[in-house]
């Protein structure tokens, strides 16, 4: 499928963006992407990965400022990042994973 696409891998250290489709074969049943960035890791070396929505592996990264927080969950609490926004803005959003490992925190950009 196009689209860019976060690629964590080795056990979640690593993580890359993933781009555009450069070719694929049925027959053979491969696709090859683009290596936009590697972030974290050895891309190389990886063996195992999972996809994921999450291009960035932290809101610094993409160019956002933002707070370590906590938030309280059933069972006690969860990290997150709190981006403000900027100026006169009233819009937010709260983003919560469902996807991959847990108390994983995900950009809010």
């Amino acid at each position: 499928m196009e689209g860019v696409y976060g690629l964590f891998f080795d056990g979640g250290k690593g993580h890359a963006r993933i781009g555009r489709i450069v070719s694929y074969s049925p027959a053979d049943g491969t696709v090859l992407r683009e290596v936009e960035a590697v972030y974290a890791g050895d891309l190389d070396t990886a063996r195992r990965g999972w996809w994921s929505g999450a291009l960035y592996p932290d809101p610094a990264t993409a160019g956002f400022a933002a707070e370590d927080v906590q938030i309280d969950v059933d069972g006690g609490t969860a990290p997150a990042w709190l981006v403000r926004a900027g100026g006169p803005s009233r819009t937010w959003a709260v983003m919560v994973h469902g996807r991959g490992p847990p108390a994983r925190r995900r950009s809010v950009p």
